[in-house]
């Protein structure tokens, strides 16, 4: 996909330029994620309706340690159009009003992928799939600059690790994003592709292509996400999808998805687990 050209405004295409030229300074992975991430490559690549919208860019970094990930934000800092936050530790206020979350992975997570901001370690992040959606990512290009974005799967996986952790707090913040996935992924695929290639799964749910689509996101959850991030998620859909039309992940998607009645999201995640779990097993 690369050489694709979606359109951003001014302020955030400088400010992707010029993350770009600090991590590159320092030799620092990076990616867009969130909500970012599905407007630069599900709406301006893809062409599809917009959703949420975002005053915000989130980057997940890829660090050595705690060390390098302050010089980035050390050298960030350098830049007067860059101002801390005074109540997100993670994040950068840019000309005012944009806001650039970082999130880094790599070599500062714990064992279980869990972060914890030094000095006090008071600030704890669940970093799971961080680095398989890093594997994914698909580079963007914007008048010359290659961005790295997250990719639908990756998306996908991440949202449900941070649906898990913050549903009671932020309970639509991820929900939106998990519909909008959920809603357009046959889009993405195409049934040309379906067909063609996954046509076990088209016969598996009945010829029902929004049910296909979402079995095979399933399937591309699993392959990205491997043993740690799949069995996070296997364990998370079994968890509420025990509770059927009852489940909290389940209304709240629904509540976010246009058109859709409870059963029918309801019925969008059993096939996803169900494909996650054909992958993971078979």
């Amino acid at each position: 996909m690369t050489g694709l050209k979606p359109y951003v405004d001014s302020k955030t295409f400088a400010l992707l330029e010029t993350a770009a030229k600090v991590t590159g300074e320092l030799g620092i992975e990076w990616m867009v994620t969130g909500a970012g991430g599905r407007v630069l490559l599900l709406e301006g690549v893809y062409g599809l309706p917009h959703g949420r919208a975002t005053q915000d860019i989130d980057l997940g970094i890829m660090v050595a340690s705690w060390d390098h990930y302050h010089a980035l934000v050390d050298r960030l800092r350098g830049d007067e159009r860059f101002q801390p936050d005074p109540k997100q530790q993670q994040r950068l206020l840019f000309q005012g009003e944009s806001m650039l979350d970082l999130v880094p992975f790599g070599e500062v997570e714990t064992e279980d992928q869990i972060i914890r901001w030094p000095p006090d370690e008071d600030f704890v992040m669940n970093v799971i799939g961080f680095r398989e959606a890093y594997a994914d990512v698909v580079d963007v290009m914007l008048d010359g600059l290659k961005v790295p974005v997250i990719s639908p799967v990756g998306l996908m996986l991440l949202k449900l690790v941070a649906w898990s952790d913050r549903h009671w707090t932020q309970p639509m913040r991820d929900a939106a994003d998990l519909a909008y996935v959920l809603r357009h992924y046959g889009t993405i695929l195409t049934e040309e592709v379906l067909f063609d290639e996954y046509i076990d799964d088209i016969e598996a749910s009945e010829y029902d292509v929004d049910l296909a689509s979402s079995r095979v996101l399933g399937r591309k959850i699993a392959r990205l996400g491997k043993k740690n991030a799949g069995d996070f998620i296997l364990a998370l859909l079994e968890e509420e999808l025990q509770h059927e039309t009852d489940s909290q992940l389940v209304r709240d998607i629904r509540r976010q998805m246009s058109g859709a009645n409870t059963e029918q999201t309801y019925t969008l995640l059993k096939s996803l687990k169900a494909g996650l779990l054909e992958e993971m097993y078979k």
